[in-house]
């Protein structure tokens, strides 16, 4: 919230709408960046593992289905899930999947 705050007071518009307005991101990247400058985060160290275990069976289809674009990946990755949970979820799709979903993107 603070560096929103300031980004408004630097620039005069929120990150949010340069983001939503930039010619030099690209779908599925703006979508991406507009939900994570745009949610709010939760802070906490609390790790739902049932949630987890739910958006690594979507991940695993939406990579299995190449459909990666789609914006049920993009609802995981930038959602208001907090770091901790997050963690918990990559980590569940490698001991799932075997390969670490950071390596899916090279």
């Amino acid at each position: 919230m603070a560096v929103r705050k300031i980004y408004r007071e630097l620039f005069s518009c929120s990150v949010d709408e340069d983001v939503a307005s930039s010619p030099a991101l690209q779908e599925p990247l703006k979508k991406m960046l507009l939900g994570l400058v745009s949610s709010y985060r939760y802070a906490g160290e609390h790790v739902d593992m049932d949630v987890a275990k739910l958006e690594v069976a979507q991940l695993s289809e939406a990579i299995r289905e190449k459909r990666l674009h789609g914006d049920e990946v993009a609802r995981i990755i930038s959602s208001a899930r907090s770091k901790p949970q997050l963690r918990a979820t990559f980590q569940q799709y490698k001991d799932d999947q075997g390969t670490d979903i950071v390596e899916l993107s090279r």
